[in-house]
């Protein structure tokens, strides 16, 4: 599904160059405050609808955040680094925000017309420009060379370029420009003004439906949960309280549970599952996805987050832990506590070395995340607990906390 999230005319694009007066680097446009939703249905019905309303829901929890979450610039760049090549480049925090409400697989296109005004000719001109769609590169997933070569070592390189500028990036490398020529005069050229439409491209499934089976379906659910309708099985967590839930719930979600529940174990014949090591809150989590499909609660809260994550993985809830990792992946260094952050490292250590499930990826958002707290890692209760636990890791964050 296409969404308009800014649209501009005749904005003037500020020009980059070495001595700050030509376009020999190329332009940038700063476009935070030129953000909306924008539903592209022309055609009324069920479907529009929906999709206004999805734009206008955006619009609003966009609204309310910080402004440093709204940050959104637009380069295009052609020269020198790059003579044969027309690069346009999205930057700033806005994408990462948009990656946490629309999903990871969130993608942009941009098309638009420069207008300008050539000194030597005397005259005003223009040339258009469009994009592919762009995916959305976040300095959390720094990639690790390992052993690539050839085609995917450069394309892990390019990633890593982009990471290291330290905002999330979408970039089309090779844009085409109507005047081919534009970029060869460029001390030529003044008054450069923007026409911009930068689109979202949006998965279906994250654009609610209105009024359709599936949420009264999903009314039903929480329903069952919040009556206690029929509950057959209780949990009872760390700190000794009770919870209900139903078993086909359970076993629907989780085959670890499933074969406890249908087989002659204890958690079977007594009707109660013991989880000694999981908190009430983290419980109440669990149970809530396995009705909902949500997690509201650790989606505030990191030490929750984290915790769910790890019983998501021992329970095998596959959805789950990988809905969990998506969101850990996605969420910005200041959301993250010192001990959520360490707990989380030890736990990705713990599956590479039990399971040698690839990782790398949340090993290189959790240490981005430590390294960004490393002065309040002294006061941790987790950190001081590594050097009992796990001395090697405890190692490899001084020696980070040293680097930096």
């Amino acid at each position: 599904m296409n969404i308009s999230l800014v649209s501009v005319s005749n904005q003037r694009a500020e020009t980059l160059g070495n001595d700050g007066t030509t376009v020999t680097e190329g332009l940038k446009m700063v476009l935070t405050k030129s953000i909306t939703f924008q539903s592209q249905q022309t055609t009324q019905g069920t479907d529009t609808q929906r999709i206004q309303a999805y734009c206008h829901k955006l619009k609003g929890i966009l609204e309310k955040k910080d402004e440093s979450t709204r940050s959104l610039s637009l380069y295009i760049d052609w020269a020198p680094s790059h003579p044969n090549k027309v690069w346009l480049r999205l930057q700033g925090q806005l994408l990462e925000t948009l990656q946490q409400l629309c999903g990871q697989d969130v993608k942009l296109n941009v098309d638009g017309t420069l207008n300008y005004y050539r000194r030597d000719y005397g005259g005003h001109y223009s040339t258009t420009f469009s994009t592919a769609d762009m995916e959305i590169f976040s300095p959390a997933l720094e990639c690790d060379m390992g052993e690539l070569d050839g085609t995917d070592k450069e394309v892990v390189e390019r990633v890593n370029d982009l990471t290291e500028m330290k905002e999330p990036v979408c970039e089309d490398t090779d844009i085409k420009l109507s005047d081919s020529n534009f970029k060869s005069y460029p001390s030529y050229v003044d008054n450069i003004r923007a026409t911009v439409n930068i689109r979202l491209r949006i998965e279906d499934e994250y654009i609610p439906g209105h009024g359709s089976d599936s949420d009264k379906l999903a009314l039903i659910c929480k329903s069952i949960l919040a009556q206690n309708i029929q509950s057959d099985i209780s949990i009872v967590a760390a700190d000794g309280s009770i919870l209900s839930a139903n078993k086909c719930f359970l076993a629907a979600h989780s085959p670890v549970l499933k074969a406890s529940l249908e087989n002659n174990f204890a958690e079977s014949k007594n009707s109660k599952i013991e989880m000694p090591d999981v908190s009430k809150e983290c419980v109440e989590s669990l149970i809530g996805y396995f009705y909902t499909m949500d997690i509201p609660e650790a989606e505030k809260c990191s030490s929750l987050a984290v915790e769910l994550y790890q019983i998501s993985h021992k329970y095998e809830v596959t959805a789950l832990e990988k809905k969990i990792s998506v969101m850990l992946l996605l969420r910005s260094n200041s959301w993250y506590g010192v001990e959520a952050a360490v707990e989380l490292l030890q736990f990705v250590k713990r599956v590479e070395t039990s399971s040698g499930a690839d990782m790398t990826k949340m090993k290189a958002k959790v240490l981005q995340v430590l390294k960004s707290k490393w002065q309040r890692l002294k006061t941790s209760e987790n950190f001081k607990k590594l050097f009992d636990e796990d001395r090697d890791t405890a190692m490899e964050l001084c020696m980070m906390a040293l680097e930096k």
